[in-house]
């Protein structure tokens, strides 16, 4: 089973790497998507887990929620793409609970 988990800080990450490691020794496939660029917070690189990359546009030192209404259909049609695009590549997406974009997913 391919499995895709999320974070978006340095606690989201901390609570999630005990589950990726008990399920890589189960031998399911775990991939990490960092989320903290898009919440401007420190990126945490420092495992041996296969990363996805998410190329979302509206980030420049905005709050999402506060987006004009264009950057706004644009960032939820990404989401659409987005969806469709996690939904093909992985059978389960575990994610640390609280951001807005896990929320969306």
């Amino acid at each position: 089973m391919r499995i895709l988990i999320s974070f978006h800080n340095k606690e989201g990450y901390e609570n999630i790497i005990p589950v990726a490691d008990y399920l890589k020794k189960k031998d399911f496939s775990i991939t990490l998507l960092d989320l903290c660029p898009y919440y401007l917070q420190d990126s945490n690189n420092n495992n041996f887990f296969k990363k996805a990359k998410l190329n979302l546009f509206f980030k420049d030192k905005n709050n999402h929620r506060n987006l004009s209404k264009i950057r706004k259909v644009i960032f939820y049609i990404q989401l659409i793409a987005l969806n469709y695009k996690l939904f093909k590549a992985y059978d389960c997406y575990l994610f640390s609970p609280g951001g807005f974009i896990e929320g969306q997913i």
